[in-house]
This record gives C-alpha cells, structure tokens and sequence, in this order.
C-alpha cells in the first residue's frame, strides 16, 4: 500500500511538472508573437526615417 501511495506521489510530480511545462511554453509563445509585432514596427519606422532621410 505505501508503495502505491508513494508512486501516485511520483505521478502528481510529474504531472505538475509537465504542467509548468504548458504554463512556460505558453509563456514563451506570448513573448515570441509580441516580439514579431514589436520587431514588425522596428522595421516599419526604420523604412520610414530612411525615406525622411532620402527626401532631404
């Protein structure tokens, strides 16, 4: 019997674990499409003053 309940301990861990695992890539996936915006309007103001620069 303990030897059930230690491995049902074992399998919560590892299933809360795995969960943190979710919780980070999603994480990582959020950083990763604000970073594509915020790159994408970099890019957009960058051609934006090196047009202001060529007019003058």
């Amino acid at each position: 019997m303990r030897l059930l309940a230690l491995n049902a301990t074992f399998g919560a861990a590892r299933a809360q674990e795995h969960e943190r695992g979710f919780a980070v890539s999603n994480e990582v996936c959020k950083l990763t499409k604000h970073t594509q915006k915020s790159l994408g309007r970099i890019e957009s103001d960058t051609q934006a003053l090196s047009r202001a620069i060529s007019a003058v």
